[in-house]
């Protein structure tokens, strides 16, 4: 995200915090959610893909480009700290764990040439510099750790990679973030509820807004399980090609 694009960046989370205030949980959201975990209201556990309801998925049709933020320690335990916190305000309910974002195609073949060709883009690539904006929870009811990136890195990242891949998913996120968790609960939340999850979200914005996190690479994931960043996984360096 490019520096004269920050103010729309943070009004646009600004937007969403204040939609989850007014008018809590969009259940229909949570519902859909809801599918993709065996026992969402007892013991919440997410499916692998092969394992999916609707739609079906086969083997490596899941992939994630994905930083993790748990090679910032910090910044990971305060994230874990903020996400039990905010969860202790709700009521008792079902809650699942992160997730990254995806895309995908079928095939060992398309994986492997998928692989090649991020491996391609991110070593002639420049690494983002994210700093924490806020926590915003969701109408959907999923907890967002949310960044900025004061260089336009990751939005030249994002182009590069549609280009790359014209047959994958158009829709691309428009901002940058972390999932911490999701409620899974069909309860919507009172007035005071969603107020009093708001300021405890609050709370821990002001402790982790500014954080940074400048990641030195990028992990290709091919995951297995929603949610888990399971599978096999393969490290790629941003400008490991060299001058």
């Amino acid at each position: 995200m490019s520096t004269e694009n920050l103010p729309n960046l943070r009004e646009l989370y600004k937007r969403m915090d204040r939609s989850f205030l007014q008018s809590g949980l969009d259940l229909p959201a949570v519902q859909h959610t809801r599918r993709y975990y065996a026992n969402p209201d007892t013991s919440p556990s997410p499916h692998r893909y092969v394992d999916f309801p609707a739609p079906q998925l086969q083997a490596l049709d899941v992939r994630l480009l994905a930083f993790l933020i748990a090679e910032n320690q910090q910044l990971a335990d305060m994230a874990v700290s903020a996400t039990k916190a905010i969860f202790e305000a709700l009521p008792a309910g079902p809650h699942g764990p992160a997730h990254g974002s995806a895309h995908d195609t079928a095939s060992q073949a398309n994986a492997d040439r998928e692989r090649a060709a991020v491996q391609q883009l991110i070593v002639n690539a420049h690494p983002p510099q994210l700093q924490v904006e806020q926590i915003v929870l969701a109408n959907s009811g999923t907890l967002l750790l949310c960044f900025s990136d004061f260089t336009s890195h990751l939005q030249r990242l994002r182009a590069a990679l549609r280009q790359a891949f014209p047959g994958a998913p158009s829709k691309q996120s428009s901002i940058c973030h972390v999932t911490l968790g999701r409620i899974l609960s069909l309860q919507q939340l009172h007035p005071e509820q969603a107020a009093s999850v708001h300021a405890r979200c609050q709370e821990w914005s002001c402790k982790l807004h500014g954080m940074r996190y400048n990641p030195t690479h990028v992990w290709h994931i091919l995951e297995e399980t929603f949610t888990k960043v399971d599978g096999h996984r393969q490290k790629v360096i941003f400008g490991s090609k060299g001058p």
